[in-house]
């Protein structure tokens, strides 16, 4: 009804001011962001194939087996400085490997709108406690950096995603500082410091999750993750490796995608997480994905899950690109154009809080691309911005 209503009041705005409206082409066969050449289709569509790749596999940012890195990049983008999205790959900080980011839609979706995307293996536990692991992602973002020119992509514009226990880890890479011990060695001299971050279904603050589950499973994680037989023994390195600890006001956004019925990491979890950010200040939204399990599958399958899966990839896309191609502000539906489409679907979300002081969820139709001034919240700011850029 909310939607409807906005319809008709700014479609009386348009008749009453003769605002044009753009029209939609369908014969496009060049696909634009801005006045880049990129694979399409636009919007991007993981059901449609993903474009020519060029890739880079087991490229070594350390010493140790496991600190590898693929790179992928379209071909149909040679030439060009792109901005790059990074997976953490999930697997209970003990396991997975780096290769399964390239079966995810989302890297389809990115490939089709000209982004690079690069996936991280890190050291595991238990043969390595919780902060090697961090360490390890943190120094893989600094080994792209110091690359970039020679991988062709922008230094300046990275965001990362990860799952499960990639969602823990890029959690903690959005909000520890360069500054907050947990950087490790090598290549110092660039910062790990991301643009935007999508946490999914993660960990947030171990001193409270290990409460959260079963008495034997949280012993046998306090095994693998610290090395230790009790919480007692390990809870000061416990809050050094919890996302929550390092949350302050200049943290890059983040969006939390996490399943309301989530049997492996407590959806309790990203509410804490979100909680904590919006009291310092700092850019988040939540997104609580009804019925949905660890992975979004659907846990009672008599029912639906909300939102669903194609809502869920567009939004993680959504708020990567958001930060990291500028040519994308305004363009709420990842089109290529910002027209009167997009003008419609901001104006359904004004008012719409990505959480709050309580750590509550935003509406299931949040859509990143409307947050257009960063501040977790669409409200007049955004509309001001927009008719700016439109």
């Amino acid at each position: 009804m909310k939607k409807l209503i906005v319809f008709f009041l700014v479609s009386s705005l348009i008749v009453a001011f003769g605002i044009p409206v753009a029209q939609n082409t369908k014969a496009e066969t060049v696909w634009k962001i801005g006045d880049r050449v990129v694979p399409g289709p636009l919007p991007p569509n993981f059901k449609s194939p993903a474009p020519e790749l060029e890739s880079r596999l087991d490229l070594s940012y350390g010493d140790h087996e496991l600190q590898k890195v693929d790179f992928y990049r379209p071909v149909e983008c040679e030439g060009q400085t792109l901005p790059l999205a990074i997976y953490i790959h999930g697997g209970g900080f003990t396991g997975g490997d780096k290769g399964r980011a390239f079966q995810k839609a989302e890297c389809t979706m990115f490939f089709q709108m000209g982004f690079a995307v690069a996936s991280v293996n890190y050291r595991l536990a238990p043969d390595f406690e919780m902060h090697y692991l961090i360490e390890d992602c943190k120094l893989a973002i600094r080994y792209l950096k110091a690359n970039a020119n020679d991988l062709g992509i922008d230094p300046e514009r990275i965001a990362i995603w990860g799952t499960s226990a990639g969602g823990h880890l890029v959690g903690i890479l959005g909000t520890a500082d360069d500054d907050d011990g947990l950087e490790g060695e090598g290549l110092l001299e660039y910062s790990s410091r991301v643009n935007a971050v999508v946490n999914q279904y993660g960990t947030a603050d171990f001193t409270t999750m290990f409460k959260q589950i079963n008495t034997e499973r949280a012993k046998k994680n306090i095994q693998d993750f610290f090395g230790k037989e009790t919480f007692e023994e390990c809870k000061d390195e416990a809050k050094r490796t919890s996302t929550v600890t390092y949350a302050s006001s200049d943290d890059p956004p983040m969006l939390i995608q996490h399943g309301d019925a989530d049997p492996v990491v407590p959806y309790a979890q990203s509410r804490q997480l979100a909680k904590t950010l919006f009291e310092a200040d700092a850019s988040c939204a939540l997104v609580k994905v009804s019925n949905g399990g660890h992975g979004f599958g659907a846990v009672d399958k008599s029912k639906d899950v909300v939102p669903g899966r194609e809502t869920t990839t567009f939004q993680c896309v959504a708020h990567l690109a958001r930060y990291i191609e500028p040519e994308v502000l305004g363009d709420l539906n990842l089109d290529g154009k910002i027209n009167l489409d997009d003008m419609f679907e901001l104006a359904s979300l004004i008012g719409s809080l990505g959480t709050d002081e309580n750590g509550n969820s935003a509406p299931e139709y949040w859509n990143p691309l409307a947050d257009l001034v960063p501040d977790g919240k669409i409200d007049i700011k955004d509309w001001e911005l927009f008719w700016e850029v439109y």
